[in-house]
Parts: structure tokens; C-alpha cells; sequence
């Protein structure tokens, strides 16, 4: 996502914001541009933020935007547009980092469950009406609550955390489509093999669209990551008396945290340059608890909609 250069005019009608949520919140990409949108008197908005949802028998349990419906319409409201209503609605999660994809029949239920939903809420706002009082909206904001200390630290780490887990297993071909599909540009190809860059956002869309399902997950290589920086944690928790005064607690915290990104760093060049051997990668991809699984691909889109233009 790139910062557009003007904003939409008023006489254009509302701007509507659709978004993912991720670790509870928008995705930074998107806080990023929304930031640094120009500044506009008045203009009228909504947004509309889609949320992890599964289908269990009969049951559609809601996931949680949290945070991200009023993080977003904040934003918007700072730069001089008048936020008519928000809202979330689930949609098929993705996250096929952590769990294998539903199935193609379950996800079409889930979406076209949602459908109707947003098209009466859109309904309403093109209609100029206001919406801020409703239960989706006071669920997502007890939702905030409970889940800001997972959002806050997703957004300092997480999200690095997250994108550093992909690796192209030994069905890659270089073919490059994965560079070029990257809503962000968060992948590099160095020599014939995908490299993740700090800008990715785990949003899934490599793993789901590789045309030879090369991209996956490695679980092995989150587990040692995990242990590595979980370390302080657990001297942290073990000896409470070696922060004994709050300036050493503060020292502490700030300590643990850049040892995190310092891991992850270190970490990840070192897992990179491995996988380049087809015997780390066999490893690394032995690692992978969902190898071999199918992708999750939501439906109607294709990869050749989502293909980005190289640079010369």
C-alpha cells in the first residue's frame, strides 16, 4: 500500500475502508497509509473490518476485530473525515500459518453468511445514516479491552515474528509470482528462491496462491525462535529480585524486547541461508505440520487479479 497523492473529492461519496484484522488490530501497512492520507474538510467515511470466522456444525462463533473498527475510523476522523459508522463481520480465516485451511464448501457458507451483512450496512451509510450504537460494535469493543495487551505486543513484535516463518520447500521453482502477488512488496527473490523481507504481513497471500504450493510455514523453525526469545521471559518470571526497582524493571522490558528483535534478526539470516541446502530445507520443511495440505484461496479471486507490476 502505497499513500495516495489526493483524497477522493466530496461529491465522490463516501470513502469506504475494508480491511483485514490482524493481531487484533488493523494491519500496520494500512495504519501506515491511513496516517499519511491528505487531509480533507468534512468528507464522509465508514469502515468495515472482516475477522477470522470459522464454522462449527450449525454455529458461526464471531472472531474479533477489536480494535481495529476504531483504530481505523480514529485515523480517518484525523485527517478531516466525518466516520458515519463501523463495523466487522466474519469472513474464512486465512491463517494458514497456525491452522489448516476449511474447507471450499464451509468457507462459500461463511462468505455468503456475510454477504447480506455488509451490503444492509453499506445500504445505510451511502444513505447518509449514522452507526455507532449497535451490539457488533459493543462487542468488538469489550473485545478491545480484553485483548489489548495481544495487540500491543503483535504490534511491536509479533507481526516481525509472524512474517519471518515462510520458506520455499523443495517443490520452488523461482518462478518470481510470489514476489509479484505481495500487496506490500515483502518478498524478494534472491537468486532463484523467495526471501522475506521486515516488511511482510503475514497476510497469507504467497502460501495460498504459489501455483506449486512451494511456500509453506516452517513450525520447526518457530518453535526455536520461540524458545530463543522467550528466554528472559523466563529469568524474568524465575528471579523477580534481579529487578528489584522500577527503573530495573523498565531496563528489563527494554532489554527483553530488543533482544527479540536482535533473535529474530540474527536468527532469521542464519534459517535463510540454511534453507538454501537442500538437506537444512528438508528439514526445515519436515517441520511444516501442514505440508501437503491444500490452499486456502478465497473464492472468485484469482492469482492473475492480484499480480503487482515490477519495477524496471
Amino acid at each position: 500500500m502505497a499513500p495516495v497523492e489526493t483524497g477522493p473529492p466530496a461529491s465522490a461519496g463516501p470513502l469506504c475502508l475494508a480491511l483485514p484484522t490482524h493481531g487484533f488490530c488493523a494491519p500496520w501497512a494500512l495504519l501506515k497509509w491511513a496516517a499519511q492520507l491528505p487531509r480533507v474538510d468534512g468528507a464522509p467515511a465508514f469502515v468495515i473490518c472482516t475477522r477470522a470466522g470459522i464454522k462449527t456444525g450449525p454455529f458461526h462463533p464471531p472472531g474479533a476485530a477489536s480494535s481495529a473498527p476504531f483504530v481505523t475510523a480514529a485515523l480517518l476522523a484525523s485527517r478531516g473525515y466525518r466516520v458515519r459508522g463501523a463495523m466487522s463481520v466474519n469472513m474464512p480465516s486465512n491463517w494458514m500459518a497456525f491452522h489448516p485451511p476449511q474447507a471450499v464448501a464451509t468457507a462459500q457458507l461463511i462468505v455468503d453468511r456475510a454477504r447480506p451483512i455488509v451490503e444492509r450496512f453499506a445500504t445505510r451509510m451511502l444513505a447518509g445514516e449514522r452507526r455507532w450504537l449497535s451490539l457488533n460494535l459493543a462487542y468488538e469493543a469489550v473485545m478491545a479491552l480484553i485483548l489489548w495487551p495481544v495487540t500491543l505486543l503483535y504490534l511491536l513484535a509479533g507481526r516481525i515474528f509472524l512474517g519471518k516463518l515462510f520458506m520455499a520447500n523443495p517443490k520452488c521453482t523461482g518462478c518470481g509470482l510470489c514476489q509479484d502477488a505481495c500487496p506490500v512488496g515483502a518478498i524478494e527473490m534472491k537468486g532463484e528462491r523467495p526471501y522475506w523481507t521486515w516488511h511482510c504481513e503475514s497476510c497469507m497471500r504467497c502460501i495460498a496462491f504459489c501455483p506449486h504450493s512451494a511456500i509453506d510455514v516452517s513450525h520447526s523453525w518457530a518453535l526455536a525462535i520461540t524458545v530463543a526469545t522467550t528466554l528472559p521471559v523466563v529469568l524474568f518470571f524465575a528471579a523477580p529480585q534481579l529487578f528489584p526497582t522500577p527503573l530495573l524493571l523498565s531496563l528489563g522490558i527494554a532489554a527483553f524486547v530488543l533482544w527479540n528483535y536482535v533473535a529474530m534478526f540474527f536468527g532469521y539470516t542464519l534459517f535463510a541461508k540454511l534453507i538454501l541446502s537442500p538437506r537444512w530445507n528438508g528439514v526445515a520443511w519436515w517441520g511444516a505440520l501442514w505440508r501437503g495440505f491444500r490452499r486456502y484461496r478465497e473464492p472468485n479471486t484469482r492469482l492473475k487479479d492480484l499480480r503487482r507490476t515490477r519495477e524496471p
